[in-house]
């Protein structure tokens, strides 16, 4: 036990490559297998250095034959027994020191030559300045550790294999640089100026116009694009900028602010964040002026309301528009070319065709106009039936005035007899009068009502008049006692009982006189007038209102409207008339009432006399101005060439005379109704037939205007309602004369409104030097 301890201590001891396992050199003598007992911590040395190892993990083999030492594999012992460990063999502080082996010629290792890597090829030569270009570099050799430089700047290798390289080049200068591959071994391939660093290229901007106000989002295409770019529009930060991609950039557009102009291209650049180097596309975006191109639908009644949409260009978040300058409704911007809204409302009934206008909100208000680009119709409306008498068997061609006929065919209806239309402009229409029932001989107003095709009506009561017939006179012989004067004679001339027979003449209680079945209309009578004389009577069978006559012996041929006639008997009638004097004495009627009974022996000849006299049947028009009347027709029979005409006891101009008509021009009266007057000499006697209260002279007044709105350019026409309008009525809008003024009649004018701006002005008619206003409002 000593001499193999001390055989450990000595010189031939030894151990190496503990990574092949420990050689021990023993005793030569011969191949004797011997145990080898160690301590619990035994310290070995290797090439001078002291290793402890315990002896629960150390088994050593010792061989004595051909110097061979026991191998050691992987920690267990190969061809010897366990070791034998004594307890107090050695003490763990004192351990055994071996003996250094004799030294042993070392075999070197032969050494294993890695090719150096070659590139072939790169794909992306070219990117950004900022950074951030994917390149791919192919080749061979490639290790794992490899490093790429680009101009001895390190780019960031995203993966590595033997024959690719993909990587993310660094930030750099603007031009071309050497890219560089080098692997773990220090050997390197070098590609001279093979990647170009670029500044930003701008091509193209989508969309290239816009808007004034903010937010209109663009997309940015091109190159080169660094990681943080920003964008500017004619030199502004441009917001929410987003880097899509190296060649896409998306940010939106700033609202514009002056002085950049709008309608002109302006510059675009991206700008590069940390090199500030740029692209720029010229004249690349436009603040495009606000336009307006159509609305639709463009029609409403002037009630609004309809929903419209409008198109265009420009329109931002803060656009307004206005039809006529009255503001739409219900206004929503769906983009920058639609807006959806609803037409507002015109303060007025009327036809007119309006301005559409749109401003723009922001970045400097913009104004767009659509000229005429909107039609309000009016709905129909009915105001005058000019002229509004005529004859009673129709066939007059009178002027339908209102507002709201459109082109469209209309009919009319007098009295509910239907007759076509024929249109002038929005305001008039052309019409034959019908043919119509009468309900009697006399003058009576009809309704009249125009329809348009979609149905719409308008009814004006009482708008026109038909004339009332000639009566139709003729002489019927009563015996002796049955006239007038008898029963008055027979009475003693009893005042009382002449009061007596002109109540009867008013209620018709001598219609039965006649011998026929009188027909009694409500308020008025249907009688026979009697004349004095043995034997006869002149019979004019008619009806009026009720009257009080001054005279009834009057031989006189009453017909409606309380018309007159001359005498129609020989020139001997005493004072030549056959209505005397008002408050005639008795002897001057009872030579009247002699020289017509003379008379009445000859029912033909009284015959023809009646077919024969001079006879007034109305005044065409009735009504007429204070002053300067209007030319007026007075309808007869058997007009006399020699006349006198007097309105209300004053005269008349008479124009021109024939067997039917007079044309005279009213004299200046006051206002009320006067009695038309016909006087003609004859035989040295004027005898003369009169119309009673049948003209009136009114006051002159303004009552509406229709339509009482318009288009500011002018050019429709206005019908004016009133009294008292003459042919010297002047119009003006404001101060601007109208054109085309008509007075139809001392009622109805109508005139052509002139160009005005928008707003509210007075509509002054001036008649006989007076004026009078109503408010009229242009729209835009």
């Amino acid at each position: 036990m000593g001499r193999r301890a001390a055989a450990l201590q000595g010189p031939g001891a030894g151990a190496e490559g503990v990574g092949s396992g420990a050689r021990l050199a023993g005793s030569a003598r011969g191949a004797e297998r011997a145990a080898l007992v160690i301590p619990p911590t035994l310290v070995i040395g290797f090439a001078g250095t002291a290793i402890a190892v315990t002896a629960s993990t150390l088994y050593l083999c010792c061989t004595r034959a051909r110097g061979r030492g026991a191998q050691l594999n992987n920690g267990a012992v190969q061809n010897c027994a366990p070791p034998v460990v004594p307890q107090t063999l050695v003490p763990a502080n004192n351990p055994v020191v071996l003996p250094q082996a004799p030294p042993q010629q070392l075999v070197q290792p032969v050494a294993v030559v890695q090719p150096p890597p070659t590139i072939t090829a790169i794909q992306n030569t070219q990117g950004t300045t900022g950074g951030g270009t994917r390149v791919i570099i192919t080749g061979v050799n490639f290790t794992a550790n490899v490093t790429v430089l680009f101009d001895n700047v390190a780019a960031t290798v995203v993966n590595a294999t033997a024959v690719q390289l993909d990587v993310d080049t660094p930030v750099h200068a603007a031009g071309a640089v050497d890219v560089r591959v080098t692997n773990s071994d220090g050997q390197s391939a070098t590609t001279v100026r093979a990647f170009t660093y670029m500044n930003p290229e701008v091509q193209a901007i989508t969309p290239r116009e816009g808007p004034l106000l903010a937010g209109n989002r663009v997309r940015i295409t091109g190159n080169y694009f660094g990681p943080n770019v920003s964008v500017l529009i004619a030199g502004r930060q441009a917001l929410n900028v987003q880097r899509i991609n190296e060649q896409t950039v998306d940010a939106d557009v700033p609202a514009r602010q002056a002085p950049t102009p709008i309608g002109q291209g302006l510059n675009v650049d991206v700008v590069n964040g940390h090199d500030h180097a740029r692209g720029r596309f010229n004249a690349g975006y436009t603040y495009e002026p606000l336009q307006l191109t159509s609305v639709n639908p463009s029609t409403d009644t002037s009630a609004g309301g309809l929903p419209l949409t409008l198109k265009g260009k420009g329109f931002d978040a803060g656009t307004t528009v206005t039809i006529g300058g009255f503001p739409v409704g219900n206004l929503v911007v769906v983009s920058p070319t639609q807006i959806d809204c609803t037409a507002p409302a015109l303060p007025a009934h009327g036809g007119v065709l309006c301005d559409v206008v749109a401003v723009s909100g922001g970045g400097g208000a913009q104004t767009a106009t659509l000229a005429d680009g909107f039609t309000y119709t009016a709905p129909v409306t009915l105001v005058a039936v000019a002229p509004a008498r005529g004859d009673r068997n129709g066939n007059t061609q009178v002027r339908l005035l209102g507002m709201g006929f459109s082109t469209q065919s209309m009919v009319a209806f007098f009295g509910g007899q239907q007759v076509n239309t024929v249109f002038v402009d929005e305001t008039e229409r052309l019409v034959q009068t019908p043919n119509v029932v009468h309900p009697n001989g006399n003058a009576h107003a009809l309704d009249v009502m125009v329809r348009d095709q979609q149905n719409n009506t308008s009814q004006l009561a009482n708008g026109y008049t038909y004339e009332a017939a000639e009566p139709a006179m003729h002489v019927v012989l009563y015996p002796a006692g049955h006239d007038f004067d008898s029963i008055l004679a027979n009475g003693g001339n009893d005042p009382n009982l002449a009061g007596q027979l002109r109540q009867m003449h008013n209620t018709g209680a001598l219609d039965a006189r006649d011998g026929g079945a009188a027909v009694q209309v409500p308020n008025q009578t249907y009688h026979n007038h009697i004349a004095g004389g043995a034997g006869g009577l002149l019979f004019c069978r008619h009806t009026h209102p009720p009257h009080t006559i001054y005279q009834v012996l009057d031989v006189t041929l009453h017909r409606p409207d309380n018309n007159y006639t001359r005498n129609l008997l020989a020139h001997n009638t005493p004072n030549g008339m056959w209505h005397p004097n008002r408050g005639a004495d008795l002897k001057t009627i009872e030579k009247h009432d002699t020289a017509m009974a003379q008379n009445f022996a000859n029912v033909i000849a009284v015959q023809t006399a009646i077919n024969n006299t001079f006879t007034l049947f109305a005044v065409e028009p009735n009504t007429g101005a204070l002053a300067n009347c209007d030319q007026v027709t007075i309808r007869g029979r058997n007009i006399p060439d020699n006349i006198a005409v007097t309105f209300g006891g004053v005269a008349a101009v008479c124009n021109s005379v024939d067997d039917t008509t007079v044309t005279a021009t009213p004299p200046n009266h006051a206002a009320g109704a006067v009695d038309v007057r016909i006087t003609e000499t004859l035989h040295g006697r004027n005898i003369f037939v009169e119309l009673p209260n049948a003209f009136t002279h009114q006051n002159f007044a303004l009552a509406a205007l229709t339509p009482a709105i318009g288009a500011h350019d002018g050019g429709n026409n206005v019908v004016i309602t009133g009294t008292g309008f003459n042919a010297t009525a002047t119009v003006f809008f404001d101060a601007t004369a109208a054109t085309d003024v008509t007075v139809h009649s001392s009622t109805v004018i109508s005139a052509r409104a002139p160009a005005h701006a928008a707003g509210v002005v007075n509509v002054t008619v001036t008649v006989n030097g007076a004026a009078q206003v109503l408010p009229y409002r242009y729209v835009q």
